[in-house]
């Protein structure tokens, strides 16, 4: 059950809601429930105790991340050359918006920021030819 609601994350939202269309936040605010109840059951087991109020603020902010997400802000626009470039990039997880880097730093077990470092790719390469001293040169070659 979501310890938020519509209102609370239009608050944070802003001039970032389209109060013209009136978008739904409940897909977004479920989301960041199923979340946030993660961060309950993580403090629950591994401390430190987290209040309601703390879990409400945290949900706020990640429904707010959501939204966001799905509805990015324009970084840079231009109309007569149709051109436009987009806030946040994918991969980057909470960090992708403001939001979402205010509910990491809300959150006082670290669950998050965790969830983050876990979800993070690296790339890595192994070379598989021959070490450089046996290696031959391309004009050296047949």
């Amino acid at each position: 059950m979501s310890r938020t609601t519509e209102a609370a994350v239009k608050g944070i939202l802003l001039r970032d809601y389209d109060s013209v269309n009136l978008p739904s936040l409940t897909p977004f605010i479920d989301t960041a429930t199923l979340i946030v109840d993660g961060i309950s059951t993580y403090a629950t087991n591994n401390g430190p105790a987290v209040s309601a109020a703390q879990l409400e603020i945290v949900e706020r902010w990640l429904s707010a991340h959501f939204f966001k997400m799905s509805d990015r802000p324009y970084k840079q626009k231009s109309t007569a050359g149709s051109s436009a470039s987009f806030d946040g990039n994918t991969g980057m997880g909470f960090d992708a918006t403001l939001y979402g880097q205010m509910a990491k730093r809300l959150d006082p077990t670290g669950y998050l920021k965790q969830q983050d470092a876990m979800n993070s790719t690296r790339v890595s390469l192994t070379w598989a030819g021959k070490p450089p001293s046996e290696q031959v040169a391309y004009w050296d070659r047949d």
